[in-house]
Order: C-alpha cells, then sequence, then structure tokens
C-alpha cells in the first residue's frame, strides 16, 4: 500500500469537506440574515402600536383580561339564557 496515494485521498477528502462546510457556513449566514431582517420589521410594526417588544407577553396579558372584563360586562347586560323546559309530550310514556 502506497502511503502517498492515502495521504493524497485523505487530503483531498479534507478539501471536500471544507469546501462543503464553507457552504453550509455561507447558507447559514444568510438565513442568519434573513431572520434578523424578518425580528427588525417585526420588532418595528409591534412598535408601530406603541408596544416595547419587550412588554409583548404583558400586553396580550393584559388584553387578554380587558377582553374578559368586557364580555363579562356585556353578558350582565343581557338577560340570561333559557332553561330548556320538557314539553308535556315528554312526560306522557
Amino acid at each position: 500500500m502506497n502511503n502517498n496515494i492515502t495521504l493524497a485521498d485523505r487530503l483531498e477528502s479534507l478539501k471536500q469537506r471544507a469546501e462543503v462546510a464553507r457552504t453550509e457556513k455561507a447558507k447559514a449566514e444568510a438565513t442568519l440574515e434573513s431572520l434578523q431582517k424578518q425580528q427588525a420589521d417585526l420588532e418595528a410594526e409591534i412598535r408601530a402600536y406603541g408596544i416595547e417588544p419587550e412588554q409583548l407577553d404583558a400586553e396580550i396579558t393584559r388584553l387578554e383580561a380587558e377582553i374578559a372584563e368586557a364580555l363579562t360586562k356585556a353578558e350582565a347586560l343581557l338577560p340570561p339564557a333559557p332553561v330548556p323546559t320538557q314539553t308535556l309530550g315528554s312526560f306522557v310514556s
């Protein structure tokens, strides 16, 4: 067995793997850049509503409570739901 061929094969394999790694790194960097832009766009949209992105969870909780309170008030303004009654025919066997 010739060690030079084996070493050359190993070197070629390393070169190919390095090229694949460079390609994967470039793809990952492009994906990261795209995701960072999307994040910046979403944060700008959230700020346009007057909310800081860090406060989004608290704002959602506040809005859920506000909705629940509004539903409770609306329900109080309406008459209670009718209770289903049995007809005379249901008592007859």
